[in-house]
């Protein structure tokens, strides 16, 4: 146990998954709901081999990198790697693209 100071809260461990990126949960089920990814997929051309990804696994963490305030790349691999954020969508990013 941690002794408390001055602030009237107490840190303790946890083994759930946590995301940096809590405020791209809502951006996120704001696209998924109406059948962003769907449109997405079905006006994009479709990969040519079966080792291919889908056009929304690119799109979809690029468009919440953006929302996010993401200005480099490296915002839109953050994003993809978050297994938190992963976990909250429930939504495939291919994260080979790392």
């Amino acid at each position: 146990m941690i002794r408390q100071g001055v602030l009237p809260f107490m840190l303790e461990m946890t083994r759930d998954t946590i995301t940096r990126h809590a405020e791209l949960a809502l951006w996120g089920e704001f696209a998924v709901g109406p059948g962003l990814m769907k449109s997405i997929d079905g006006y994009l051309p479709r990969p040519g081999s079966g080792a291919g990804y889908k056009a929304s696994e690119y799109v979809f963490p690029l468009l919440l990198s953006l929302n996010g305030r993401g200005r480099r790349l490296k915002n839109t691999r953050e994003i993809r790697g978050d297994e938190g954020l992963r976990a909250v969508l429930a939504v495939e990013m291919s994260i080979s693209l790392l």
